[in-house]
C-alpha cells in the first residue's frame, strides 16, 4: 500500500519575490513547472507538481518542503513495493518530474481553501544544496481531461496508434492473495520504460484495490498482498510509460473484478 510520510511544515514569512516559474536554485538545480492542485474532494487538502533538473555532477535528494500554506507537507509514493520514502531522489545530470501518477508532495491542513491563480512560496530542502525557496502557482482542478483515479487520459487514435484492450481475471489463493491475469492486444509491458517518453502500445498497468491505487502491474500476471475477508472489487488500468490512462471515447481502457475472499 502507498504510504503518506508527513514532513511538519514550518511557517514562514517570506514576501512573495520575483521568482520564476523556471528557477535555477545552487547546486545545478533547476525546478520548473511549479504548481499546486486542490483537491476536488477536500478543499484543504492539495498536491504540489514539479520537474527538478539536477544539472550539477553530483546526486542529491529532495527531503522536505515547508510552506505557510499548509500544516503538513509529506511525500507520496505511488510504488507499493517501496512503501513510499521520506526523501526523493535526484542523481547528477537527471530530471526527475513530481505528478499526479509519481512521488508528489501532498499539501494538507490548508488554513484557507486555494483558488486557481493563487501564488504560493514553499521552501525546498535538499541534502546538500540546502534549503531554497520557490514560488508555485495554483492551478486549475482538471476533470473532464482526467481519468477516473485522476490520470491524464490518452486517445491513442488521436495518434494514429492502434488501440489497446484489456480483458481481466482472477482466482483467490488460500493466503487470501489474489492471483490476476491481464489480457491485453495492441498492448507491451514494458518495465524498463516507466517514467520515459510514450511509445506506442507501451506501457504498464495501474491496480486499484477497492478504489484505492496499490501499485503498478509490469506483466501479465500478478499476485496482491494478502486481502481481508470478504468482498472486494479489483480494477487496473493500462497506462503510457508517461503515466497517462489510455482512453477510447473519454473513459479508460480498464477492466474491473469482484472477487469473494473466505
Amino acid at each position: 500500500m502507498n504510504r503518506l510520510i508527513m514532513v511538519s511544515a514550518i511557517v514562514l514569512v517570506i514576501a512573495l519575490a520575483a521568482f520564476g516559474y523556471v528557477m535555477t536554485l545552487g547546486g545545478g538545480l533547476v525546478v520548473q513547472n511549479a504548481r499546486i492542485v486542490a483537491d476536488p474532494r477536500d478543499p484543504r487538502d492539495a498536491k504540489l507538481f514539479m520537474t527538478i533538473a539536477n544539472r550539477g555532477g553530483e546526486a542529491d535528494r529532495l527531503i522536505g518542503v515547508a510552506t505557510d500554506l499548509a500544516w503538513n507537507c509529506g511525500f507520496h509514493s505511488v510504488t507499493a513495493a517501496t512503501g513510499g520514502a521520506p526523501y526523493l531522489d535526484l542523481p547528477a545530470e537527471s530530471i526527475v518530474t513530481l505528478g499526479p501518477e509519481s512521488a508528489h508532495i501532498d499539501l494538507s491542513e490548508i488554513g484557507e481553501p486555494v483558488r486557481a491563480g493563487d501564488e504560493a512560496v514553499l521552501v525546498l530542502v535538499f541534502e546538500r544544496a540546502g534549503e531554497m525557496p520557490i514560488k508555485a502557482r495554483v492551478a486549475e482542478t482538471v476533470t473532464g481531461g482526467e481519468g477516473a483515479h485522476g490520470a491524464a487520459l490518452f486517445d491513442p487514435r488521436t495518434a494514429g496508434e492502434p488501440v489497446p484492450t484489456l480483458d481481466l481475471s482472477g482466482s483467490v489463493l488460500e493466503d487470501g492473495r489474489v492471483a490476476l491475469t491481464l489480457t491485453v492486444e495492441n498492448f507491451t509491458f514494458d518495465r524498463a520504460a516507466v517514467d520515459g517518453a510514450h511509445r506506442a502500445g507501451t506501457g504498464h498497468a495501474h491496480l486499484y484495490i477497492d478504489g484505492e491505487k496499490v501499485g503498478r502491474v509490469y506483466d501479465p500476471t500478478y499476485r496482491t498482498d494478502p486481502l481481508s475477508p470478504g468482498r472486494h472489487e479489483i480494477r487496473v488500468e493500462l497506462n503510457t510509460n508517461d503515466h497517462r490512462a489510455y482512453a477510447r471515447a473519454g473513459a479508460p481502457i480498464a477492466a474491473v473484478i469482484e472477487v469473494a475472499v473466505p
